[in-house]
């Protein structure tokens, strides 16, 4: 009779402690469930992340593309002979977001004294610009340091074509490099 008692409280004890651990894994389980409904994970799984539905979004993303020639010629139809640096530049966006405060950065480089002879943003619409030269035809024309590219956007998946001439005071040599590149933010 003895033995049967010292088995049943051997057996009440292992009982209890299942319970106990099922007690525990029920709890578990609730909060588990209780933050997946209210606190929901951003992550997507393997699935959705080859689901097609599942949208993805890139930000603005632009490149260019642009031709440059310095020439010596004549300013507005004056016989006014100046130094012109014309650019045209097609300008893309290939992200999905737009493109706010968007300019071309347009540098020339001199190769042969290896130094930088112009460092310039204008705006992504171009226009005609002068760097401060002292001639009285050219005075009305916007100077490259006073302009402003703060409400020039490009839509995602756009382009657009830029004309810029810039009247500047010296003449560049034949082994000068351009380049043009567009600059951007992400929010206005």
């Amino acid at each position: 009779m003895m033995i049967m008692g010292r088995r049943m409280g051997f057996a009440k004890k292992h009982a209890l402690f299942l319970v106990a651990v099922l007690l525990i894994l029920v709890i578990i389980g609730i909060f588990s469930v209780a933050f997946n409904i209210f606190l929901p994970s951003n992550n997507l799984t393997d699935n959705q992340a080859n689901d097609n539905s599942v949208e993805k979004i890139f930000p603005a993303n632009l490149t260019a593309t642009a031709n440059a020639s310095d020439k010596i010629g004549r300013v507005l139809d004056y016989l006014v002979i100046v130094p012109t640096l014309s650019i045209r530049a097609v300008v893309n966006n290939t992200g999905d977001k737009i493109a706010c405060n968007v300019g071309l950065q347009i540098t020339a480089y001199e190769t042969s004294t290896k130094s930088l002879l112009l460092n310039i943003v204008v705006p992504l619409e171009g226009g005609t610009f002068q760097d401060g030269l002292a001639s009285s035809v050219l005075s009305g024309l916007p100077r490259l340091s006073s302009i402003d590219r703060s409400n020039y956007y490009l839509e995602g998946h756009k382009s657009i074509d830029s004309y810029v001439t810039i009247y500047h005071r010296f003449v560049f040599s034949n082994s000068t490099i351009y380049q043009v590149t567009p600059v951007w933010t992400n929010a206005p």
